[in-house]
């Protein structure tokens, strides 16, 4: 795969490069190894997941950070073809299906679909794709062109249900900093929405936020240019569980309780 973004050169002296001069490299710390390294005229970007490294290497000025991200998002795409289990063992075992989820998820450098329900829309599992007939068949390949194509790529059209439901969870994680005296230093609140969708065809719904937050990250199925203007999480939700953002607040907590410690001189 060659283009702009990324210039990936299948060559197995390459791979042999990256495990010699990088991964069991003797001139430098573990602790002084970056996921980011430069050889020559070739930068390699790599991260690892249980018994696997993903690798992707560019002789251009690339663009870092949407490469880690498609990494990842290849990551949890596998883990979803393969039902949660990505190690080399599973790698053997599905190689063609990887060929193909790779061949649809980057086109010449360029990231492409990475939604797991998108591509499991004209991707089956293990590569077996059922026995259809002509009108049926013809039916699923309009679908996935307009999911490919449309601006909707995390939603496959066409969804029916009987009882329409949605599920929304809130978690949130405390962090406190105390001081000797039990002054509190720092504390804020991090949390996540999590959600489950069975809606029926093309929903859109909205969500109000609280203007305290900061840091907030959403995932792709919110309109950003709604959510600046009104303050509004205006979204067309995945089909089944994801999380829908992320967000960080310090401002009105109450400290739920607190740990004093005492000690005796013995």
């Amino acid at each position: 795969m060659t283009g702009p973004l990324l210039a990936v050169a299948c060559r197995r002296d390459m791979a042999d490069n990256f495990r010699t001069q990088i991964l069991n490299s003797k001139g430098e710390s573990a602790s002084l190894q970056t996921p980011v390294r430069t050889l020559g005229s070739c930068t390699f970007m790599y991260l690892r997941h249980a018994d696997l490294y993903i690798l992707m290497v560019t002789r251009n000025n690339a663009n870092v950070m949407m490469a880690f991200k498609f990494m990842t998002s290849l990551v949890d795409l596998l883990r979803s073809y393969f039902e949660g289990a990505l190690n080399e063992s599973s790698v053997k075992r599905n190689f063609v299906l990887i060929y193909e989820l790779l061949d649809e998820t980057m086109d010449y450098g360029f990231p492409q679909l990475t939604e797991p329900a998108a591509l499991k829309s004209f991707i089956l599992q293990k590569g077996v794709r059922s026995e259809l007939d002509a009108a049926t068949s013809t039916q699923q390949a309009r679908n996935a062109t307009l999911t490919v194509t449309g601006a909707v790529s995390w939603r496959r059209p066409g969804l029916k249900y009987s009882s329409n439901e949605v599920f929304l969870d809130i978690v949130e994680e405390v962090n406190l900093l105390l001081s000797n005296t039990g002054a509190v230093l720092r504390n804020d609140v991090a949390g996540k929405v999590l959600m489950k969708c069975k809606l029926s065809d093309m929903p859109e719904l909205r969500l109000g936020l609280n203007e305290a937050l900061e840091d907030v990250t959403f995932h792709q199925c919110v309109n950003l240019g709604a959510y600046e203007v009104n303050k509004v999480v205006t979204f067309i939700p995945p089909d089944g569980e994801f999380e829908l953002m992320r967000y960080r607040t310090s401002e009105g907590i109450q400290v739920p309780f607190k740990v004093i410690p005492v000690v005796k001189e013995l």
